[in-house]
C-alpha cells in the first residue's frame, strides 16, 4: 500500500512581552553607511565602481584603517570578511583590487561554493543559510568572529531548491529568500552588503532603480549608489570621477549627503605565466 502523505502541523503564533526587552543601540562597521546586524544594498550602473568601494571597505575592516571622515589616528580591531562574488575572477580582478587598496588578504574568506554527496554545485541563499550560520558560530567560538558578509550580486545566489527561477519583481519571492539572512544578520551582528545594479530607467529615481523588485529597497536598511560624478558644464566628463551616494538609510545616526573620490589605475607586478603587468582600478584610501 501507498504511505499517506501526513497532514502539515498546525501553525502556532509565537510571541512576547516587551515589558522585558533591553533596548539597545545600533552597532555600525561604518557608523551613518554599513550597520552590522542588517542588509545594506550596493546599487550602481555596470562599471560604476561599486566593486571598487568595496574592495575599499574590506580593506578598512581587515586592517581597522580609518573610514573617510575619521582622523588618520583612528583605529578599530581589524574584522574579518566573508566573500562570496560570481562576476569578477577572484585572481584576476578581486585580490588585485583588494591588494591594491592595502586589504590583509588574511582576513578574507571566499566562498567557492557548496558540495553535496561528493559533488560541487553553485551557492543558493535559499538552500545554504543553515550552512554560512554553522561558518560564523565555528569563527565566534574559535574567537575570530566575520563583521561583514559580502554578496556581489545578490541576483546570482537568489535560485534554490524551492524557487529555481526567482521572479525579480515579486517581492513576495524576494522577501521569502533576503528575510531570513536578515535574521542571520541580527543572530551573528553582522554586516551583509549586497551588490545589485540600477535599472536602465534613468528616469526614474535612484530609489526606484534598484534591479528587481521594491523587496530589495524595503528589506535593507541602508541602500547607497556608486555613480560617476557628473561633469560641470562645457567640460569632458572625467571617468575616474565617482561619488558614494546615501539614497535611503532607516536608522539613526545616517549621514545623508556623499562621498566624493577618484579611482586610480594601479600597476601590482607582472604575472610570471605571460610577463604581462597585473594593472587594476583602486578606490580611495
Amino acid at each position: 500500500p501507498k504511505a499517506v502523505p501526513s497532514a502539515p502541523a498546525p501553525r502556532k503564533l509565537v510571541g512576547r512581552s516587551l515589558d522585558g526587552v533591553q533596548m539597545r543601540s545600533i552597532d555600525w562597521l561604518w557608523v551613518g553607511w554599513v550597520p552590522k546586524g542588517y542588509i545594506t544594498i550596493f546599487a550602481g550602473e555596470t562599471g560604476a565602481g561599486k566593486s571598487t568601494v568595496l574592495a575599499d571597505i574590506t580593506a578598512r575592516v581587515t586592517t581597522g584603517a580609518p573610514w573617510p571622515g575619521e582622523v588618520a589616528a583612528a583605529s578599530r580591531q581589524p574584522g574579518r570578511v566573508l566573500w562570496l562574488g560570481s562576476e569578477d575572477s577572484i585572481e584576476e580582478m578581486t585580490v588585485p583590487r583588494l591588494t591594491a587598496c592595502g586589504a590583509n588578504l588574511e582576513n578574507v574568506v571566499e566562498i567557492q561554493g557548496v558540495t553535496q554527496q561528493g559533488k560541487r554545485s553553485s551557492f543558493s541563499m535559499q538552500d545554504d543559510l543553515e550552512a554560512v550560520s554553522e561558518w560564523l558560530a565555528f569563527a565566534e567560538a574559535d574567537g575570530r568572529p566575520f563583521a561583514m558578509l559580502v554578496i556581489d550580486p545578490v541576483t546570482s545566489y537568489l535560485p534554490g531548491q524551492k524557487l529555481r527561477k526567482v521572479d525579480l519583481n515579486d517581492a513576495g519571492q524576494l522577501r521569502s529568500i533576503l528575510e531570513p539572512w536578515l535574521a542571520l544578520a541580527q543572530k551573528h551582528n553582522l554586516a551583509i552588503v549586497c551588490v545589485t545594479h540600477f535599472a536602465k530607467d534613468t528616469a526614474r529615481s535612484m530609489l526606484h532603480r534598484v534591479l528587481g523588485s521594491a523587496a530589495f529597497a524595503q528589506t535593507c536598511r541602508s541602500l547607497c549608489a556608486v555613480i560617476e560624478r557628473p561633469a560641470p558644464k562645457d567640460t569632458e566628463p572625467d571617468p575616474h570621477a565617482k561619488a558614494l551616494v546615501q539614497v535611503k538609510v532607516n536608522l539613526p545616526e545616517h549621514p545623508g549627503g556623499s562621498w566624493k573620490f577618484r579611482t586610480e589605475k594601479v600597476e601590482l607586478g607582472v604575472d610570471p605565466r605571460n610577463n604581462m603587468w597585473i594593472g587594476v582600478e583602486k578606490g580611495p584610501r
